[in-house]
């Protein structure tokens, strides 16, 4: 019983970790919202699918929704690719902070 107590606690740890480019990146498509986005206080994520495809790369598909310059909240996808030296590729295009 306590060896599984164990287990299920390191397995419950190992998931929780994530990898650099994730947290990395997840970082630079936040701050890409808030500089782009009307308001960026009615930003609502609904889903996130993340993957690393290099150790400092990864890439996000995100739908989310937020308030136009209208006050209507309108719901999109995008794609992030992130990298090294906080670059981000926004569906296809290159953003420069």
């Amino acid at each position: 019983m306590k060896k599984a107590l164990i287990l299920i606690f390191f397995s419950l740890v190992s998931l929780a970790c994530e990898h650099p480019a994730v947290y990395e990146g997840r970082a630079d498509y936040m701050r890409y919202f808030k500089e782009q986005l009307e308001d960026p206080e009615s930003l609502k994520i609904y889903e996130e699918k993340a993957r690393k495809v290099s150790y400092d790369k990864a890439v996000f598909e995100v739908d989310y929704g937020a308030k136009n310059v209208f006050g209507a909240y309108v719901r999109k996808n995008i794609r992030f690719e992130t990298g090294p030296g906080n670059s981000l590729v926004v569906n296809g295009e290159y953003y420069k902070f």
